[in-house]
């Protein structure tokens, strides 16, 4: 059986020949940061440091002869116990530290850690001797680092959510331009498989007069080089699968304190069904006006219309002959500025009689 350390050895405040070792073993023992004990094979104190008098409030005498139960709760005592025995029996691996909660003198209690060794004398077990720190520190720093992880997987969570259930395609990327991360919204409308093989300038992209972007020139990518967002660009993209969407995009870059640019975030927003029906109805309206014209061709007299300003919007041909001007010179000019000269006429009387009678 291995033996850990001897009684005498460990017995740093017993009676000794060597006093002047004695003294400065001592020295170096109460001079330590953390607390040091040692208790009999009963549990019982036998030895402390100042360090394990300043950690509880109790002085030396109030605590030598006492049960290390006056210190620790019952559950703390079984574990040490069963790690005693343990070791002992040598059926199983020494735990290497305990983590307990003490007992003060004033009813109080701090967070510490424990590593014990065991004492023996020849063959017989006498005791154990303990190293003690307070992790009363520590325990806060985990606890308030354990709050803030949550804090941020709750965030997480919420931001997965959001990202998930929005309306719009996202798209995130790093510095590099490196995709990070897409909704599934933003997969659909890019038709995207794998965002790790993606990239934004992977899609063949018109601008809204037919033009081509360049690969530096899609949004997203743009932003990355330059650093400044784009809003509201509207941008006709080809799919893997043939078919084509009109995109609103807009971006906004994540800035380093240093301005480099670290991430950007790109919106997406499907503008097909707009514009759509924006082309149906300039195709109506085309067809509106050809055959308003048609009609117009067809009426032989001078033919003129007029907007509430009384400015010419139509002068026909056979009208712009009889008035002795251009129709183009006529169109978005007011009827009495260009013909003043009939103001206080018989013309100007059926003006207004026609306006009172409307």
């Amino acid at each position: 059986m291995s033996r850990q350390g001897s009684a005498r050895e460990y017995a740093f405040w017993a009676e000794s020949p060597g006093g002047e070792t004695l003294e400065r073993y001592r020295t170096l023992v109460n001079t330590v940061d953390d607390g040091i004990y040692q208790v009999d094979a009963e549990g019982h104190f036998v030895a402390v440091n100042d360090v394990i008098c300043e950690m509880t409030g109790y002085d030396r005498a109030g605590l030598l002869g006492e049960s290390a139960s006056l210190l620790l709760d019952s559950q703390d005592i079984e574990r040490i116990e069963r790690e005693i025995h343990g070791r002992l029996t040598a059926d199983r691996e020494p735990t290497e530290r305990f983590e307990c909660t003490a007992r003060t003198a004033t009813g109080g209690t701090f967070a510490c850690e424990i590593r014990l060794s065991l004492l023996f004398d020849g063959d017989s077990f006498t005791g154990t001797v303990g190293v003690v720190r307070d992790i009363t520190d520590r325990k806060r720093t985990e606890r308030r680092l354990r709050n803030r992880e949550a804090q941020l997987e709750r965030e997480r969570n919420l931001t997965d959510r959001i990202l998930e259930t929005s309306p719009v395609g996202i798209m995130v990327l790093d510095g590099n331009g490196e995709v990070t991360r897409v909704n599934d919204r933003g997969r659909h409308l890019l038709d995207i498989d794998d965002i790790g093989e993606f990239s934004p300038s992977e899609r063949t992209a018109y601008t809204e007069d037919g033009r081509r972007l360049s690969e530096d020139e899609h949004p997203p990518i743009e932003t990355v080089r330059t650093g400044e967002a784009i809003s509201d660009r509207v941008l006709r993209v080809e799919r893997q699968e043939g078919d084509q969407r009109w995109l609103s995009v807009s971006t906004s870059p994540l800035l380093t304190d240093e301005g480099r640019v670290d991430r950007v975030v790109a919106t997406g927003e499907d503008v097909t069904d707009l514009k759509e029906r924006e082309r149906r109805l300039e195709r109506r309206t085309d067809e509106l006006a050809t055959e308003l014209s048609e009609i117009y061709g067809r009426i032989t007299d001078g033919f003129l219309a007029l907007d509430e300003e009384w400015e010419f919007t139509y002068v026909n041909e056979r009208a712009a002959e009889i008035l002795g001007l251009d129709e183009n010179e006529l169109l978005g000019t007011n009827i009495w500025e260009t013909f003043s000269e009939k103001q206080g006429t018989e013309f100007e009387e059926r003006r207004w009689r026609t306006v009172r009678s409307s």
